[in-house]
């Protein structure tokens, strides 16, 4: 069981500029991000060689923002305070032991990953996305490793289906006459990353008191499509 925090001040500032040369504020604000949880995991050896894992967390995400320069008909104020709902993020593991070599095992867990200040905060034209919206996942993983041939070939294989909602990605604005052109972030559905990994290796030559005591080659395969 355990617990994290974590907090952060960003100053966040830009300037107008006119032919080159810095003119007055374009913005201002001062960012206090504030995130923390709290988690546990859990094993169970249960009978017929199962292993039972299961763990949580609490998270908990939240902004205060004070805009240095006064609101006004051209200037709406970034001033503010937001925290996000507390989100909870569930796993469970089922591991099972085939023989003292290989195992098989079926995951499932739950992902929450709040937006990180620099995307709260766009900083070129001194305003605060307020619409953002965290990512939450979840991943659905089966997978089995071992060693064989005493011990000299080892491998690992995993299949994941990885289910990402309000998806994070950037947006360009063009310039305006009255702004320049700016990068922002918004939350874009949904997105499906399948992959499998194989990871292989082979011990030709495993002695201690040799000259080359190891040699393991070894060859790795990923394939994604997200």
């Amino acid at each position: 069981m355990g617990a994290q925090f974590e907090k952060t001040n960003a100053f966040n500032k830009s300037y107008n500029l006119v032919n080159a040369v810095q003119g007055t504020p374009r913005g201002d604000l001062d960012n206090a991000s504030l995130s923390y949880n709290v988690f546990s995991e859990w094993k169970l050896n249960l009978p017929a060689h199962f292993i039972l894992t299961g763990g949580a967390s609490l998270d908990f995400m939240e902004y205060s923002i004070v805009d240095n320069i006064p609101g006004s008909a051209t200037h709406a104020s970034g001033t503010g305070y937001k925290r996000f709902s507390p989100v909870f993020t569930p796993r469970l593991s089922l591991l099972k032991m085939l023989n003292d070599h290989i195992s098989i095992y079926a995951d499932v867990s739950a992902g929450y990953s709040p937006p990180p200040t620099g995307n709260i905060v766009n900083a070129t034209i001194g305003q605060v996305n307020t619409s953002l919206k965290p990512e939450r996942g979840v991943q659905y993983e089966i997978g089995t490793k071992g060693d064989l041939a005493d011990h000299k070939l080892s491998y690992q294989l995993a299949l994941f289906d990885f289910d990402i909602h309000d998806k994070i990605v950037t947006q360009q604005v063009p310039a305006t006459g009255t702004q320049p052109a700016y990068s922002t972030f918004v939350n874009a559905g949904k997105q499906q990353n399948l992959g499998a990994e194989l990871s292989i290796s082979y011990a030709v030559v495993n002695d201690p008191k040799a000259g080359v005591s190891l040699l393991r080659p070894f060859v790795t395969y990923a394939y994604f499509r997200f």
